[in-house]
């Protein structure tokens, strides 16, 4: 295996991995594994892959993807510019919130605007801000709030999409939290959302008839403990076991009075 210097030493799909908490041999799920593809890689003019665009709305990829192959076995493949990781990422966070087409429309917008103009806008970050957001994305705790935060970022005078990493789409625990990990579940083809979100509205309205016990063996019976790290869950989890603890602590201080 041949290794460019100025290239990451991890393939694009490597890269993305690691980002979403998962290891070298892990298959990408098969949207965000085209999605990339789509964003970096596919529609060159020339079949021996020595990225040159297609089209003049990519010429981001300049900044991004090394003009030098990288021969893997047989195969040849795409490499990061070293020092430009951070880009992945990115195109992960833009891609769970506005889709192929309006990641590629930011980066190149951002390019332009660093290469030539210096203005920034992101207005296509409104347009989708305002759309409703699937009930799926809500359970990873995405919001008016994520639209919001990226754009800001963007507009940082200060901040280089293509080295610098964007907050999370996602609810976070910590300010600093670049794990999404979340996408791994999104994109994951075995979960039944719609039994996911029955199972959710079940202990929710359990917990609102103070029905704290059936409540919370409601979450315990969920198959795909993943699923009980996403921001409703944990939050109504949490919840639950406040309720449940609040009232043995009472029950023990009447006992307490009793004896």
């Amino acid at each position: 295996m041949i290794e460019p210097v100025d290239t990451e030493v991890e393939s694009i799909t490597q890269i993305a991995n690691l980002y979403i908490k998962q290891s070298y041999s892990d298959t990408l799920p098969k949207e965000l594994h085209d999605a990339l593809n789509n964003i970096f890689t596919k529609g060159h003019k020339k079949s021996e892959d020595t990225h040159v665009s297609n089209s003049s709305t990519l010429e981001y990829r300049k900044a991004v993807i090394s003009t030098k192959e990288v021969q893997f076995s047989k195969r040849v493949e795409h490499r990061v510019i070293r020092g430009r990781r951070a880009t992945v990422y990115n195109a992960l966070c833009l891609y769970s919130l506005i889709g192929t087409a309006g990641t590629k429309k930011v980066f190149q917008d951002y390019y332009i605007a660093k290469s030539f103009t210096d203005k920034r806008e992101f207005k296509l970050l409104d347009e989708f801000a305002k759309k409703e957001l699937s009930t799926e994305m809500l359970f990873f705790g995405v919001s008016q709030s994520s639209f919001d935060n990226i754009k800001s970022k963007l507009l940082d005078k200060n901040f280089d999409l293509f080295t610098n990493q964007l907050p999370s789409p996602f609810q976070r625990l910590k300010a600093d939290d670049v794990d999404l990990s979340p996408l791994s579940l999104l994109y994951d083809r075995g979960i039944n959302w719609q039994s996911v979100i029955e199972t959710y509205t079940e202990s929710d309205k359990k917990f609102k008839s103070k029905e704290y016990i059936e409540a919370q063996n409601i979450l315990q019976k969920v198959a795909d403990k993943r699923l009980l790290k996403l921001p409703l869950f944990k939050e109504l989890s949490a919840n639950i076991d406040s309720q449940i603890n609040e009232n043995n602590e009472a029950w023990e201080y009447l006992q307490n009075i009793l004896n």
